[in-house]
């Protein structure tokens, strides 16, 4: 999916979610959509896997796209989940929600 398809659901009102995931060793993020009970990675215009170097790059990419919540999975060993707000001004990382996933 791209960004510009995101964008179109979320104009559309339609029920998706986000979630930003990256490794705690790598400077490398990437989007993946829930929508429809099936996922989309963000991919760019070869539909090859949309890759962010940094959060920043990702958050404002969902931004331009409408979406301003999106959840953090941090894979570290073990899953770290963060709530992230993604509006351009109001960027802010939470505290843990959840340590481990099973």
């Amino acid at each position: 999916m791209r960004i510009k398809e995101l964008k179109n659901l979320v104009e559309s009102n339609a029920d998706v979610s986000t979630r930003i995931e990256t490794h705690a060793t790598h400077n490398q993020y990437n989007v993946v959509v829930a929508h429809g009970g099936a996922e989309y990675a963000i991919t760019n215009w070869r539909n090859k896997p949309l890759i962010f170097r940094s959060l920043d790059q990702a958050t404002e990419a969902l931004a331009r796209a409408g979406i301003f919540h999106s959840v953090l999975v941090q894979h570290d060993g073990d899953k770290k989940i963060l709530e992230v707000d993604t509006h351009p001004q109001l960027f802010l990382g939470s505290t843990p929600v959840s340590v481990q996933l099973g």
